[in-house]
């Protein structure tokens, strides 16, 4: 549409001739109007030059998700060293600092002014500039090599790639990929959210607490699992079933697929749900804190479902 609209505006001028006759305060208004439409067809210069941008992004974002993917994939359950972060519950391995450093190494090398926020390589300072707001016009990839390294570690298949890429504070493309069952989920903003190439959608937004799958994570931190447990006893008597699979980004996707009616995990980092939470949103699911307000890039406690009445039950039963 910005394209046709572009094309509008360049093949049309102002008549001379309609001009001509006008004095004073109306040629001051047909300059003005004249103004107007070079800055209306600026404007549609700029939207093109930021969807063909969304367009490259979204290619090497996929593309990056999968041969991370087959990294993953050939490595689940034989990695050399394991290290831990905050904590000995909180692991990392040599597999998610390649991972991370062959991701970053991409997309600086094909976007130079793009911004970065990985897992494994981000600092204090860059955590603060996403934190403290970007610009409007400013391209943002936040990205976790692994989400699932205890799975990864102990040889589960249930580990995925996530690539979640912001422009300013709005997320316009996630994709999450598990190359154990080669299932590429994907989602651009205004366009809908795919498995594989297949429109995916959550749950009927009328379904119910009592007939959904809901699926919970456990924070490394201690006290954080103690919350964790506190809420899914809330909510357990009340569900079908409630599942676990250790990865936020693949509990989230499930959500956007339909699969699972909910999500709810505390203390979550922005990589681990940003390129999902496009997906659910798109798919016609809701993202939201544990309260039922706006979550912010940098996540924090999260409950992302179908966006029915399964989404207020939960923040009802939780905060009972």
């Amino acid at each position: 549409m910005a394209a046709s609209i572009l094309r509008v505006f360049s093949n049309w001028s102002p008549s001379t001739s309609l001009l001509q006759p006008l004095r004073g305060p109306k040629l001051r208004h047909a300059a003005l109007w004249n103004s107007q439409t070079h800055s209306i067809r600026r404007l549609c210069v700029r939207s093109l030059s930021v969807q063909d941008e969304g367009n490259a992004i979204e290619s090497l974002a996929m593309d990056l998700a999968l041969k991370a993917g087959t990294m993953i994939k050939d490595k689940s359950g034989l990695a050399l060293q394991v290290d831990t972060k905050e904590s000995r519950f909180d692991l990392v391995t040599e597999v998610d600092k390649a991972c991370e450093d062959f991701l970053r190494t991409q997309v600086q090398e094909k976007f130079p002014n793009h911004f970065y926020l990985g897992e494994e390589t981000f600092t204090d300072q860059e955590f603060e500039r996403l934190r403290s707001g970007l610009k409007d016009s400013e391209w943002t990839w936040i990205v976790d090599p692994i989400d699932g390294t205890l799975n990864f570690v102990a040889g589960m298949p249930l580990s995925v790639v996530s690539i979640g890429v912001a422009l300013g504070q709005n997320m316009e493309i996630g994709v999450v990929y598990n190359p154990f069952n080669n299932e590429l989920f994907y989602a651009r903003r205004g366009q809908g959210a795919y498995l594989n190439g297949m429109p995916i959608k959550v749950l009927p937004h009328d379904t119910e607490l009592e007939d959904s799958t809901v699926s919970v994570g456990f924070p490394s931190k201690p006290e954080w699992r103690l919350r964790m447990l506190e809420d899914i006893g809330k909510v357990a008597p009340n569900a079908r079933s409630v599942r676990a699979l250790g990865t936020a980004a693949l509990h989230m996707s499930y959500v956007g697929a339909g699969r699972i009616g909910c999500f709810f995990e505390h203390n979550l980092k922005p990589w681990d749900v940003a390129a999902a939470r496009l997906i659910v949103e798109e798919a016609g699911g809701k993202v939201t804190d544990m309260n039922g307000n706006v979550l912010p890039l940098t996540a924090g406690s999260i409950l992302a479902s179908n966006g029915g009445i399964l989404h207020d039950r939960i923040v009802q039963l939780v905060s009972d």
